[in-house]
């Protein structure tokens, strides 16, 4: 089940990254937003971001779990986290696998405990992020504290499909989101190739909300996969929170889950493929 509908909780970002197989076929250039009105360009950039670290400096861990998937950690603000986790596509979320169906009712650094033992390090960084309040463990000083972040070197599975001749199909089937009955909030998908686009909450929702989500899948070339958050629409969008290149061949999630309904904000979803390469996307909005 895709984790767009059973969210709840605090405050966690979400990406999930996959692979997939190259085809041939022709980009649709028409954007959900009208590209002339918009000055986001591809100099909007989060310095030092990249695959492995999404959110530069602010990854504060990037570990392997026993289904093979990686698993990425960072701190944005306190009580603001994001969780990261990537494996072949069609492969089962590890959260699931544990049984975990509440992820953002839990503090990323809770999260991390879940998916680790008691050899892997707890950085501080991840603690500190956690107000004491909501705080689900007490098993934390049983960890060794590591200041600084943890990260592994990581094998990246690889898989089929989004990009094969059956890729529209497949990633309708398996990537589109989809609102849940009664839930305030909009979702968007066609499978579609295309060589850019742009959804932003205020303009597609009509308010602000707490919640933007967007899978993505790149063909025959890379695609710059980005996401901003503002507190009130007419702010300065400034650096993306989420900004990386998403490789020929692969597929990716990301998303912000803020505030859990007590203060809305306003969010960017963006994707630009380079000359002669094309994406799918699907994009999901939300006001708790």
């Amino acid at each position: 089940m895709p984790i767009y509908q059973r969210l709840g909780g605090t405050c966690l970002a979400l990406t999930l990254l996959a692979g997939c197989l190259n085809e041939e076929e022709e980009p649709d250039l028409v954007a959900a937003e009208s590209r002339e009105e918009d000055e986001t360009s591809l100099d909007d950039r989060l310095p030092g971001a990249s695959l492995e670290r999404p959110c530069a400096e602010k990854t504060v861990a990037q570990i392997q779990v026993r289904n093979g998937n990686r698993m990425s950690f960072c701190v944005v603000d306190r009580g603001k986290g994001i969780y990261v986790e990537v494996g072949p596509e069609g492969s089962e979320s590890y959260l699931d696998e544990l049984g975990i169906r509440d992820p953002l009712e839990r503090c990323a650094v809770d999260l991390y405990m879940e998916v680790t033992d008691e050899s892997r390090p707890l950085p501080v960084e991840l603690l500190d992020a956690c107000p004491s309040e909501q705080r689900q463990r007490d098993d934390y000083d049983r960890r060794e504290p590591v200041r600084g972040g943890y990260f592994e070197e990581i094998v990246e599975p690889q898989a089929l499909s989004y990009c094969g001749a059956n890729g529209k199909a497949n990633f309708k089937a398996e990537m589109c989101p989809v609102c849940d009955p009664y839930d305030d909030c909009v979702s968007f998908c066609t499978g579609d190739a295309m060589g850019w686009h742009q959804r932003t909450l205020s303009i597609s929702l009509g308010e602000e909300g707490n919640v933007a989500m967007e899978s993505n899948a790149s063909c025959n070339g890379k695609t710059l996969v980005r996401g901003w958050d503002r507190d009130d629409v007419g702010d300065s969008w400034g650096y993306p929170d989420i900004d990386f290149w998403l490789g020929s061949g692969k597929s990716s999630w990301k998303g912000f889950m803020y505030g859990g309904g007590l203060e809305d904000y306003d969010f960017k979803l963006r994707g630009d493929s380079e000359s002669g390469a094309f994406h799918r996307y699907g994009s999901y909005f939300s006001d708790w």
